[in-house]
């Protein structure tokens, strides 16, 4: 929460431009709706095994919903939630729309934010690694939505005439691919691909003003 916090005052450096206001406050707000979602992941943790450590997501199945031999496990559940606070900081689609906007912010603070701050999603992510094979569903969904968002950010990135914003796209991509890694089973790769484009992006921004 302090992150956010700083993030957000970073953001809005430049708290006279009207532009770069708005752009705070949707990061804020954005990132506050997976900040929920993972409190909620851990109170429920908590109200079922009394305790906060990954090691409960291993633990046997409770089912909390059946209907037409469908089920809905609690431990799925909780990494389902997970999985969106790590979509709404790895600014993945269809949480990606505060990213872009961001770019208002000095190019170091942009550099930091796409280096590292972004990338606390995509640790979260390797951390959960022995749970979302556990789960059919949870290793498709996470696939389906690390394709989604390469190909938006491809697409998006094609019409932007703003070098930061081109960046902003890229580094949505790049996340995206990260999670398609995670989705396939390929972990190993996933945590390269996360300290590899922490410096290369890093790199990218400090050098955009001499393109």
């Amino acid at each position: 929460e302090f992150v956010g916090l700083t993030l957000y005052i970073l953001l809005n450096h430049y708290h006279y431009d009207q532009r770069a206001n708005r752009a705070a406050k949707k990061e804020f707000i954005i990132n506050r709706v997976g900040d929920i979602s993972f409190m909620v992941a851990i109170g429920l943790s908590y109200v079922y095994f009394k305790s906060s450590e990954f090691t409960v997501l291993a633990s046997p199945p409770i089912v909390i919903w059946q209907f037409l031999g469908w089920h809905l496990d609690l431990q799925s559940l909780m990494v389902f939630l997970i999985f969106i606070a790590i979509m709404t900081k790895s600014a993945q689609f269809p949480f990606h729309i505060w990213l872009p906007d961001t770019m208002q912010a000095p190019t170091p603070v942009s550099a930091m934010m796409h280096a590292g701050i972004i990338n606390i999603g995509g640790f979260l992510l390797a951390r959960l690694s022995p749970y979302i094979p556990l789960s059919s569903f949870l290793s498709d969904f996470i696939y389906t939505v690390g394709i989604i968002s390469v190909l938006s950010a491809a697409f998006f990135g094609l019409s932007q005439h703003d070098v930061k914003r081109q960046l902003a796209y890229s580094t949505m991509g790049q996340m995206g691919y990260m999670i398609v890694q995670a989705g396939l089973g390929f972990f190993t790769a996933a945590v390269f691909h996360l300290a590899a484009h922490g410096f290369f992006k890093a790199y990218l921004f400090l050098s955009a003003g001499s393109q």
